[in-house]
């Protein structure tokens, strides 16, 4: 088409400025926005949270929920001090994660700016500017559904655990996507799923459990997002009952945090 007939590209000249590493921020969207809701119900939902300078940490907070699980990551900022939410759409976010991801060369830059004021984001990276709309309304509270006392906590090997689950996901009822996860004290983890079209699963592997007896039944595609998301070797996984949260963190990481709710039977 001829380019007077293209749209206006739109400029965003004043805002809020912040300066942070590119592959931090790369890492960051991939973490967070495997749990963005998919559809446009509620809009805030399929949205990326970005949260500046919160508590005036020097941080930036990216979270996502799709109301059955939730992701979020903390990565520190180069530069600007302002205190500042909004709202990205999922779409733009992922666009992010692309733009950054084509700038893994020697010479690229190492840092990416963004600016923002109540209405639009511009990304600047390299030679290229994403200018967006942000989503309007207010980002639910998630923080207060974050557990902070646990019943149980199990210490394991991530590839072992997620090749576990796998397993037992071919046996689980399709549509429930249902993985049993029994935890054992001074036994380890023990992991079932049934389907009445291709019968049972069933094993056990070793880990580190310390506190009570438990069990809860998850949905093993949101666990497997959430272990393939963790930065090293070790997973910590915190359960309080079968009805309440269960919280996925890697050992050494403490910067992410991934929640899945569990299926009430």
């Amino acid at each position: 088409m001829p380019a007077e007939d293209y749209p206006v590209i739109p400029t965003l000249t004043e805002g809020n400025g912040y300066l942070l590493a590119a592959e931090d921020l790369k890492h960051a969207l991939d973490q967070v926005n495997i749990a963005a809701a998919r559809n446009d119900i509620r809009p805030e939902l399929s949205g990326v949270f970005f949260g500046f300078n919160g508590d005036n940490s020097g941080q930036l907070v990216l979270a996502a929920t799709d109301s059955y699980r939730l992701a979020e990551k903390k990565i520190p900022l180069s530069q600007g001090k302002e205190n500042y939410k909004v709202i990205v759409p999922g779409r733009t976010a992922q666009e992010m994660s692309h733009i950054l991801a084509a700038g893994n060369d020697l010479d690229a830059e190492k840092s990416v700016r963004i600016v923002m004021n109540e209405n639009q984001i511009a990304v600047n990276f390299n030679s290229v500017q994403l200018i967006s709309r942000l989503v309007e309304g207010q980002y639910p509270d998630y923080v207060q559904i974050i557990p902070k006392d646990f019943k149980s906590t199990i210490e394991v090997p991530i590839e072992k655990l997620a090749k576990e689950v796998k397993a037992a996901s071919l046996f689980s009822t399709i549509g429930v996507n249902a993985v049993s996860l029994e935890i054992e004290p001074n036994q380890g983890v023990k992991i079932a799923s049934t389907s009445t079209q291709t019968g049972e699963y069933h094993s056990e592997i070793e880990a580190v459990v310390t506190g009570e007896k438990n069990s809860i039944l998850l949905n093993h595609r949101y666990l497997l997002d959430g272990l393939n998301c963790l930065a090293g070797a070790v997973a910590h996984l915190k359960v309080i009952n079968g009805d309440s949260p269960c919280v996925v963190k890697a050992k050494d990481d403490p910067s992410y945090l991934y929640i899945v709710m569990p299926i009430r039977q």
